[in-house]
């Protein structure tokens, strides 16, 4: 009970941030309706508890769809909680993978999100930008360049070329090549789930992603030029 009282009252404060979240397409009813403390089965406290202490946007975003299937959410949690702080890629390569993901499917609310994290980390601006517009940024490092060909590799092709697998071997080492090649199917599966929920962001969140179709993205993304 005590547990339970703590997620309701964390989460009436969360629900502010919820409620920020525009639909994909305003006009039409939320595919998944924000989840309300006073919903949450004895399933879902758990996870709801364990999402609420990591977690800027509360209980919405991925999680306001996972929480539905509350089991599935404490595993996918392990994974995040994983690639966030335990990964051996260092944190400006992780988010960029993360932002490259999120640009091909194109999903909204996991470029918001994840933009201000890259920012916070590092990442240069004119990075994210060349990727948000669909182009292949220009003067990044070797360890940038290689997270980025397997990561567009990865997501375009679920294949990786000889010479892509090769040099990101020797630029980032074996255990680092693995996870993430693990972290950008993790963040394939994040995107998947929002954009079938239709997870909206802020109305007034900077940058926004323009639709962009899969053939214009493949020819600039994967532009060795």
């Amino acid at each position: 009970m005590k547990r339970f009282t703590m997620v309701k009252a964390t989460a009436a404060a969360a629900l502010s941030v919820v409620a920020l979240a525009a639909n994909a397409e305003p006009d039409k009813p939320a595919r998944f309706a924000p989840l309300n403390p006073d919903q949450l089965t004895h399933q879902q406290q758990a996870p709801a508890a364990r999402i609420l202490a990591i977690s800027s946007a509360g209980l919405g975003g991925p999680f306001n769809v996972l929480l539905r299937s509350p089991e599935l959410t404490t595993r996918v949690l392990g994974l995040l909680d994983y690639h966030n702080q335990t990964t051996s890629l260092p944190k400006q390569l992780a988010e960029l993978a993360i932002l490259i993901e999120a640009r091909i499917a194109t999903a909204h609310y996991e470029w918001w999100s994840h933009h201000r994290i890259a920012m916070r980390v590092g990442m240069r601006p004119e990075l994210a930008e060349a990727i948000r517009q669909g182009r292949r940024p220009v003067n990044m490092s070797e360890a940038e360049a290689a997270v980025y060909d397997v990561t567009t590799e990865l997501a375009f092709t679920q294949r990786l070329q000889d010479q892509t697998f090769a040099t990101a071997k020797l630029l980032l080492g074996e255990q680092e090549l693995v996870d993430l090649v693990v972290l950008v199917g993790s963040y394939r599966m994040v995107s998947l789930v929002l954009n079938a929920g239709e997870v909206g962001i802020p109305k007034d969140a900077v940058p926004t992603m323009a639709s962009i179709s899969e053939a214009d993205l493949r020819a600039g993304l994967l532009s060795r030029q």
